[in-house]
């Protein structure tokens, strides 16, 4: 697993263990998908959003962080890719895991409730990519209030060093 962050702290504004379940589920999907040697790549980059997926109608062009989870497995068909983020809908029970076929509805109803978006590529045996957008705290918020809150990339970032 590879992990590459920006230069400079980006700061969000979210229920931190709300986006951890996110990230969590996101990457244990990964897992699933991969074969023994596959390989998952988490990249984290700002983002201007020129255009806004449809479904995500509290979403705003503008500053975001975007995050992708890229793995090397099996990918997703693209006749069921439209229904990945069904309640219940499921492919696990095909490849021999289990699943609640709840994951990928809760991830996208949790960062549409952060006004963010999510949005997946794939391509059959060569992997998938689930890019999650999250906006940019504003500079111009008030200073005492953003000095309360913690940068949940910053800590990632300090994690990720042990």
């Amino acid at each position: 697993m590879s992990l590459q962050l920006p230069e400079k702290d980006i700061n969000i504004h979210g229920n931190r263990s709300q986006l951890s379940r996110v990230f969590l589920n996101m990457i244990n999907n990964a897992v699933d998908s991969i074969e023994e040697n596959g390989e998952i790549k988490i990249n984290v980059s700002e983002y201007y959003a020129e255009k806004i997926p449809n479904g995500f109608p509290d979403c705003k062009t503008g500053n975001y962080v975007k995050i992708d989870i890229s793995d090397t497995g099996q990918g997703i068909d693209m006749n069921i890719l439209k229904d990945i983020f069904e309640p219940f809908f499921t492919t696990k029970n095909m490849s021999g895991t289990t699943g609640s076929g709840l994951g990928l509805t809760i991830a996208r109803e949790i960062i549409s409730d952060h006004s963010g978006f999510i949005t997946v590529s794939s391509r059959i045996n060569q992997g998938c990519t689930f890019s999650l957008y999250l906006p940019i705290e504003s500079a111009a918020k008030d200073q005492k209030e953003s000095s309360k809150r913690d940068s949940l990339f910053t800590q990632y970032k300090q994690a990720a060093c042990y």
